[in-house]
């Protein structure tokens, strides 16, 4: 069977294209390498999911004593990216409902790790990406506060007693120390999750989103994939939705093309977006 090389190399660039990936300059000279070599540098890099589903990760990774470690350390779980520094996540002591919630969406690939003892040196500090809306990443050092509902899973210092009133749960949450924390759960050998604050890959839309995003919409005919609304005529009210929440996640099934109410109710902060009134007056007059 012959091989067209030169239409195959264009259809290898085409896909990188898709993906968000650089074009390689692919020859009959290269050094090609088995697949299996290939996918696991994906795996590694980030671009493509572990063997592991989330549920199987969540539940291997917590202790006997309902917190996260592997090898004896202690880590903390949090979601490392954010849109600007006054919306700050909060960092994950115990399986709580939050998370169990992200297995439900499968949305937990957002999440990573970071060990105490790099805490300590950071004096307490999570490092965050904030992707602004010019698509750069400025990567700061913050102070987090802890998760409410993980006090909660773990009933810290009796959080859930039915005799503390409001200020007394105020009281234990404003003054939880990760320290503290640190000397009153045992240590537990354990495996950790897939990625550390360091190794994880930074959410953001890769440098030709604008392209995937007109595709993607091209693809759908400019049509709500939840509502059914076409949009063609409208097509500032038409958004491409990462199912995952992974903006770097840019194959076709982690895409969704969604009108603009259908994507806010997948994240309601986005009712703040400045096209919300506009389109509320377009459902009401056209459709």
């Amino acid at each position: 069977m012959k091989i067209d090389v030169q239409n195959t190399i264009d259809e290898l660039n085409a896909i990188c294209l898709k993906i968000g990936a650089k074009e390689t300059d692919w020859t009959l000279d290269s050094q090609w390498k088995p697949i299996d070599d290939f996918l696991e540098k994906l795996e590694t890099e980030g671009i493509i999911s572990g063997k592991y589903d989330i549920r199987y990760v969540l539940d291997n990774f917590v202790c006997k004593d309902g917190t996260f470690g592997d090898d004896n350390r202690k880590f903390f779980i949090y979601i490392n990216s954010r849109k600007d520094i006054y919306s700050l996540p909060k960092f994950h002591i115990a399986k709580c409902k939050t998370l169990q919630d992200a297995i439900k969406k499968g949305n937990y690939n957002k999440y990573v790790y970071i060990y105490y003892s790099e805490l300590e040196r950071k004096d307490g500090r999570f490092k965050v990406n904030i992707i602004r809306d010019d698509r750069k990443v400025d990567t700061v050092d913050v102070k987090l506060e802890v998760c409410k509902n993980c006090l909660s899973e773990l009933n810290y210092k009796n959080y859930n007693y039915k005799g503390f009133w409001g200020k007394e749960k105020d009281n234990i949450f404003n003054t939880f120390s990760i320290k503290e924390f640190i000397e009153l759960y045992t240590k537990t050998n354990i495996k950790k999750p897939k990625y550390s604050t360091d190794t994880a890959p930074i959410n953001n839309y890769p440098t030709n989103w604008d392209d995937i995003s007109h595709e993607q919409k091209k693809l759908k005919k400019y049509t709500c994939e939840k509502c059914g609304i076409n949009l063609e005529s409208h097509q500032k009210f038409l958004d491409v939705h990462h199912k995952d929440t992974m903006k770097y996640n840019n194959f076709p099934e982690n895409l969704e093309v969604l009108c603009l109410g259908c994507h806010i109710k997948e994240h309601p902060w986005m009712k703040n977006d400045i096209r919300y009134a506009d389109f509320k007056e377009l459902q009401q007059r056209k459709f």
